[in-house]
């Protein structure tokens, strides 16, 4: 028992020193779409916290890359996100490069959410709406509260003459009780 406890020690040891350290592998590329470099593009390796964003010239590094097999994702504002898994091992460099194709319907531009988690607009289990700026355009909105007017199941109510407090009431949901 006390030779087995005395090699498993040190190598856990090792095992648990070279994860703390980090590895060296890398991954560096550069992320284009229309025919030319995207600055300022999210690139992160799933599952984790390392990430980054591209240069100015479209070009990211990510380092201390963990070993086996690893999904790099790229998003970037009104372009389709990519991902792409690769198989590391100690001591590799990989140069991976990604071409982004533009999103015309632009569903996973922003994601608004009232649960814990985020979901995209594509995958919502309920009726998603947009406020397009044609709407702002169209009824000469000065603030979002004037929009929502236009916006099936919701009113607008003001709430103060003096200051123009409105609030937002939704078909279906209850009105705030005071508790005294």
């Amino acid at each position: 028992m006390a030779v087995k406890t005395f090699f498993i020690f040190p190598i856990l040891f090792f095992a648990l020193l070279n994860m703390a350290l980090g590895t060296d592998i890398q991954i560096h590329g550069k992320v284009a779409g229309d025919g030319d470099v995207l600055p300022f593009v999210n690139v992160w390796i799933s599952g984790t916290t390392i990430g980054t964003t591209t240069n100015r010239n479209g070009d990211y590094i990510l380092s201390n890359i963990p070993i086996g097999k690893v999904t790099i994702t790229v998003q970037g504002l009104g372009y389709k996100s990519v991902s792409k898994t690769i198989d590391t091992s100690q001591g590799q460099t990989f140069e991976l490069d990604f071409v982004l194709q533009e999103d015309i319907l632009n569903l996973d531009g922003v994601v608004v959410t009232a649960g814990r988690n985020s979901t995209s607009r594509a995958e919502a289990p309920m009726i998603v709406n947009t406020l397009s700026p044609k709407l702002f355009e169209a009824t000469q909105a000065i603030s979002v509260a004037d929009v929502l007017d236009f916006t099936p199941g919701l009113r607008m109510e003001c709430n103060c003459s003096n200051c123009g407090f409105t609030q937002v009431r939704m078909n279906g949901m209850d009105a705030p009780t005071r508790k005294y």
